[in-house]
């Protein structure tokens, strides 16, 4: 996201979710972590109210990675508790049921990705 896209369009709200492949694949946590912190701190000057997600879990040829999300989403949701801002849950939203996951274990379906829609739509 570029930051100044929030000068620019002064949304209400800003929804906050990086996903798994990108974080367990991309930069260190602290980075992660970092970059989410300044993301939320930018959009708190801005007068817009952040909300961050977990990440979902990897099933299948992914599943070695899985251990590495709840690792993210511990310190997602300490960050969400730090910042005093609304923890979107997709981990517990879309669980470990595979009909919300196409066959690479890491994408999510149609219906996977309309229930990331319910749960942002629901924290707001």
């Amino acid at each position: 996201i570029a930051l100044s896209a929030l000068e620019t369009y002064k949304p209400g709200y800003l929804l906050i979710w990086v996903g798994a492949n990108d974080a367990t694949h991309g930069p260190a946590i602290e980075e992660v972590m970092a970059d989410f912190r300044t993301i939320i701190e930018a959009a708190k000057a801005n007068k817009t109210v952040p909300l961050v997600a977990t990440l979902t879990s990897m099933m299948y040829s992914h599943a070695a990675y899985d251990g590495s999300v709840d690792t993210y989403n511990s310190e997602i949701r300490r960050l969400a508790s730090e910042e005093g801002i609304t923890l979107v849950d997709l981990h517990r939203v879309i669980g470990d049921n595979p009909n919300y996951f196409q066959d690479d274990g890491l994408h999510l379906t149609d219906e996977g990705y309309q229930l990331v829609a319910e749960a942002f739509f629901n924290a707001l």
